[in-house]
């Protein structure tokens, strides 16, 4: 069906019905963000095969978000422009602020994420996850990394993205003005809250680089600034963000999907977990774990038990 074609189904039951009710239309607004999500993708694997390393998969993530939020945009505005007549003869609403204020932050995110995983990375060997994998899966790492590292990544930001963005769609562009009361404190209220996860990773993230950028800090942990009232201020800040944009376009039932799902990887199987993992056995790092939260900020303990 296509882009446009997609798009314009959901155009088609703008004054009330619920597009994304049936299997059938799921599948279509997958297809639909997979045309823009995979491509891309392939893209960034072949540009790893290129330069020999895998880790700007990383900066990948929020850019594909960026991607597929203003995909919607350049689709919605192709339509409005090839069909001035309107659909079934009722004309299509106005792209609205809201959902370029939707919009606008799902690009803060993305782009400041992506901007700060480069500066990260700039001058330094491969990211030591990459690095690992290259060693265990030798010489099948070309297709593997096609298959567990870029189009899995690519998985989940269809499943964790689309629905998001097409609520967005419906309840910021298609209702509009209709959206009442409690429509309008979501959205402001989400907004806020993702506006402020946005803050809370940027400084998360700008105190551990710069921490780490200083010789004398060279294995050391970091325990101040956020660091000192959580392990993990950045995925805090991360999941805050995802919970704010849900809040934001609805937070409807159907749609929780995504905050759960980055929670859900953030705190089991990467970010969180994943570093933990790394630093078991440390002993610095053990006493910070046993005075400092784990991922919700909260006062630290005096000394360690």
């Amino acid at each position: 069906m296509g882009v446009f074609g997609s798009l314009k189904n959901m155009m088609e039951f703008w004054d009330g019905a619920y597009l994304l009710a049936s299997l059938k239309s799921w599948f279509e607004i997958l297809l639909m963000y997979g045309l823009v999500v995979i491509p891309f993708m392939v893209l960034g694997w072949l540009w790893s095969l290129w330069r020999g390393r895998a880790d700007h998969v990383d900066m990948m993530w929020g850019l594909g978000f960026v991607l597929m939020v203003w995909s919607v945009v350049g689709a919605y505005s192709f339509l409005q422009w090839s069909t001035p007549e309107g659909i079934r003869g009722v004309p299509l609403p106005a792209m609205t602020y809201k959902y370029l204020l939707f919009a606008g932050l799902v690009t803060l995110w993305g782009g400041r994420l992506a901007g700060y995983i480069a500066l990260r990375g700039r001058g330094k060997p491969e990211d030591w996850r990459y690095a690992n994998w290259r060693r265990d899966w030798g010489k099948h790492f070309w297709w593997r990394s096609l298959l567990q590292i870029f189009l899995l990544q690519g998985l989940i930001m269809l499943v964790m993205g689309a629905p998001l963005m097409m609520e967005g769609t419906r309840n910021l562009i298609f209702l509009g003005d209709e959206m009442g009361v409690s429509g309008m404190v979501k959205f402001w209220l989400g907004g806020g809250l993702a506006l402020g996860g946005i803050l809370f990773e940027a400084v998360a993230d700008w105190q551990l680089y710069t921490f780490k950028q200083k010789p004398e800090n060279k294995g050391q942990v970091l325990d101040a600034g956020l660091w000192g009232w959580s392990r993990h201020p950045n995925y805090f800040g991360e999941i805050v963000i995802w919970w704010g944009l849900w809040v934001m376009v609805g937070g409807t039932v159907g749609t929780v999907l995504s905050p759960l799902l980055i929670t859900f990887l953030l705190v089991r199987v990467s970010g969180v977990a994943m570093t933990e993992r790394r630093y078991a056995g440390d002993d610095d790092y053990s006493r910070y774990k046993r005075r400092v939260s784990a991922l919700v900020p909260w006062w630290p303990k005096k000394q360690a038990e």
